[in-house]
Protein backbone atom coordinates (compact mmCIF):
# COMPACT_ATOMS: atom_id res chain seq x y z
CA UNK A 1 0.00 0.00 0.00
CA UNK A 2 1.03 3.66 -0.81
CA UNK A 3 3.23 4.70 2.49
CA UNK A 4 4.99 7.51 3.86
CA UNK A 5 7.94 5.85 6.01
CA UNK A 6 11.27 6.48 7.74
CA UNK A 7 14.05 5.05 5.97
CA UNK A 8 17.05 5.01 3.19
CA UNK A 9 17.21 3.99 -0.23
CA UNK A 10 14.94 3.33 -3.19
CA UNK A 11 12.05 3.62 -4.22
CA UNK A 12 11.23 7.28 -3.39
CA UNK A 13 13.56 10.39 -2.64
CA UNK A 14 15.17 10.43 0.92
CA UNK A 15 15.08 13.96 2.69
CA UNK A 16 17.23 15.55 5.13
CA UNK A 17 14.98 13.45 7.64
CA UNK A 18 15.30 10.59 6.19
CA UNK A 19 11.55 10.78 5.21
CA UNK A 20 11.10 8.30 1.88
CA UNK A 21 7.51 8.91 0.55
CA UNK A 22 6.37 5.99 -1.66
CA UNK A 23 2.98 6.74 -3.36
CA UNK A 24 1.52 3.99 -5.28
CA UNK A 25 -2.25 3.98 -6.59
CA UNK A 26 -1.86 0.86 -8.57
CA UNK A 27 -4.03 -1.34 -6.32
CA UNK A 28 -6.60 1.50 -5.36
CA UNK A 29 -10.26 1.68 -6.26
CA UNK A 30 -12.40 4.19 -6.71
CA UNK A 31 -14.17 3.45 -3.54
CA UNK A 32 -10.63 3.79 -1.99
CA UNK A 33 -10.31 7.42 -3.25
CA UNK A 34 -13.86 8.06 -2.55
CA UNK A 35 -15.57 10.70 -5.12
CA UNK A 36 -13.28 12.38 -7.54
CA UNK A 37 -13.43 16.46 -6.65
CA UNK A 38 -14.70 18.34 -9.39
CA UNK A 39 -12.22 19.07 -12.18
CA UNK A 40 -10.18 22.52 -13.11
CA UNK A 41 -10.61 25.40 -11.65
CA UNK A 42 -13.62 23.92 -9.20
CA UNK A 43 -11.54 21.48 -7.71
CA UNK A 44 -11.21 22.48 -4.30
CA UNK A 45 -8.06 24.67 -3.03
CA UNK A 46 -5.82 22.76 -0.62
CA UNK A 47 -2.74 24.91 1.20
CA UNK A 48 -0.29 22.30 2.48
CA UNK A 49 2.07 23.59 5.30
CA UNK A 50 4.79 21.36 5.53
CA UNK A 51 8.74 22.40 6.72
CA UNK A 52 10.36 19.88 4.83
CA UNK A 53 10.42 20.77 1.70
CA UNK A 54 10.69 17.54 0.13
CA UNK A 55 7.70 16.12 2.01
CA UNK A 56 5.16 19.06 1.44
CA UNK A 57 6.07 18.74 -2.45
CA UNK A 58 5.22 14.80 -2.20
CA UNK A 59 2.08 15.91 -0.49
CA UNK A 60 1.14 18.23 -3.05
CA UNK A 61 1.81 15.78 -5.65
CA UNK A 62 -0.66 13.32 -4.18
CA UNK A 63 -3.40 15.54 -4.10
CA UNK A 64 -3.09 16.79 -7.17
CA UNK A 65 -3.31 13.12 -7.92
CA UNK A 66 -6.40 13.02 -6.44
CA UNK A 67 -7.92 15.88 -8.12
CA UNK A 68 -6.81 18.46 -5.95
CA UNK A 69 -5.22 21.87 -6.55
CA UNK A 70 -2.43 23.10 -3.70
CA UNK A 71 -0.64 25.32 -2.86
CA UNK A 72 2.65 24.90 -0.66
CA UNK A 73 3.49 27.09 2.38
CA UNK A 74 6.77 26.06 4.24
CA UNK A 75 6.11 27.00 7.70
CA UNK A 76 3.10 28.73 9.96
CA UNK A 77 4.26 32.41 8.80
CA UNK A 78 3.90 31.36 5.67
CA UNK A 79 0.82 29.94 5.10
CA UNK A 80 -0.58 33.09 7.56
CA UNK A 81 0.69 35.04 4.09
CA UNK A 82 -0.76 32.26 1.45
CA UNK A 83 -4.24 32.94 3.56
CA UNK A 84 -3.89 36.57 3.16
CA UNK A 85 -3.50 36.24 -0.85
CA UNK A 86 -6.25 32.78 -1.33
CA UNK A 87 -9.10 31.46 -0.83
CA UNK A 88 -8.52 28.21 0.33
CA UNK A 89 -10.96 24.82 1.24
CA UNK A 90 -8.89 23.16 3.12
CA UNK A 91 -5.38 22.72 4.82
CA UNK A 92 -3.62 20.12 5.56
CA UNK A 93 -1.06 21.57 8.29
CA UNK A 94 1.86 19.68 9.97
CA UNK A 95 2.07 20.35 13.70
CA UNK A 96 5.73 20.88 15.00
CA UNK A 97 7.38 23.87 12.70
CA UNK A 98 9.82 26.61 13.46
CA UNK A 99 8.12 30.41 13.59
CA UNK A 100 4.25 30.11 13.37
CA UNK A 101 3.52 25.99 14.70
CA UNK A 102 0.61 23.97 13.75
CA UNK A 103 -1.64 24.39 17.02
CA UNK A 104 -0.95 28.36 16.21
CA UNK A 105 -1.87 28.21 12.93
CA UNK A 106 -4.87 25.81 13.65
CA UNK A 107 -5.92 28.34 16.20
CA UNK A 108 -6.20 31.25 13.57
CA UNK A 109 -7.92 29.29 11.19
CA UNK A 110 -10.56 28.70 13.88
CA UNK A 111 -10.88 32.09 14.42
CA UNK A 112 -10.54 34.10 11.22
CA UNK A 113 -11.24 31.01 8.78
CA UNK A 114 -13.97 28.69 10.16
CA UNK A 115 -15.27 27.44 7.12
CA UNK A 116 -11.89 25.76 5.96
CA UNK A 117 -11.47 22.53 6.30
CA UNK A 118 -8.08 20.89 8.51
CA UNK A 119 -6.20 17.93 8.48
CA UNK A 120 -3.82 18.03 11.09
CA UNK A 121 -0.52 15.58 10.48
CA UNK A 122 2.09 14.74 13.27
CA UNK A 123 5.20 12.59 13.56
CA UNK A 124 7.43 14.04 15.94
CA UNK A 125 8.13 11.22 18.06
CA UNK A 126 5.20 8.47 18.84
CA UNK A 127 3.74 9.79 22.75
CA UNK A 128 4.53 13.80 21.26
CA UNK A 129 2.83 13.10 18.25
CA UNK A 130 -0.63 11.56 20.14
CA UNK A 131 -0.73 14.36 22.22
CA UNK A 132 0.55 16.89 19.54
CA UNK A 133 -3.19 15.15 17.12
CA UNK A 134 -5.24 15.34 20.31
CA UNK A 135 -5.01 18.82 20.78
CA UNK A 136 -5.72 19.07 17.53
CA UNK A 137 -9.05 17.42 17.67
CA UNK A 138 -9.77 19.47 20.62
CA UNK A 139 -8.96 22.76 18.62
CA UNK A 140 -11.61 20.92 15.80
CA UNK A 141 -10.12 20.12 12.97
CA UNK A 142 -11.89 17.84 10.31
CA UNK A 143 -9.27 14.85 10.63
CA UNK A 144 -5.90 14.00 11.65
CA UNK A 145 -2.81 12.18 10.06
CA UNK A 146 0.00 10.43 12.13
CA UNK A 147 3.13 9.93 10.26
CA UNK A 148 3.77 7.64 8.52
CA UNK A 149 0.61 7.44 6.49
CA UNK A 150 -0.51 6.74 3.12
CA UNK A 151 -1.68 8.55 0.09
CA UNK A 152 -4.97 6.73 0.36
CA UNK A 153 -5.30 8.04 3.93
CA UNK A 154 -4.23 11.57 3.34
CA UNK A 155 -6.84 11.81 0.42
CA UNK A 156 -9.79 10.37 2.54
CA UNK A 157 -8.44 12.73 5.45
CA UNK A 158 -8.71 15.98 2.92
CA UNK A 159 -12.20 14.22 2.00
CA UNK A 160 -13.53 13.64 5.54
CA UNK A 161 -12.41 17.51 6.52
CA UNK A 162 -13.99 18.83 3.58
CA UNK A 163 -16.98 17.03 4.40
CA UNK A 164 -16.97 18.43 7.79
CA UNK A 165 -16.69 22.01 7.47
CA UNK A 166 -19.02 21.78 4.93
CA UNK A 167 -21.85 20.08 7.08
Amino acid sequence: PPRVRRGSGPPGETCPGGVVLVISLRDATAADLGPPPPPGDLAPHVLVVEDDPLVCDMLQQTLAFGGYRTTGALDGREALRCLDRADYDAVVTDIVMPHVDGVELIQHLRRCHPRIGVVAVSGDSDADSAVYLRIARHLGVGATVAKPFGALELLSAVAQALAVRRA
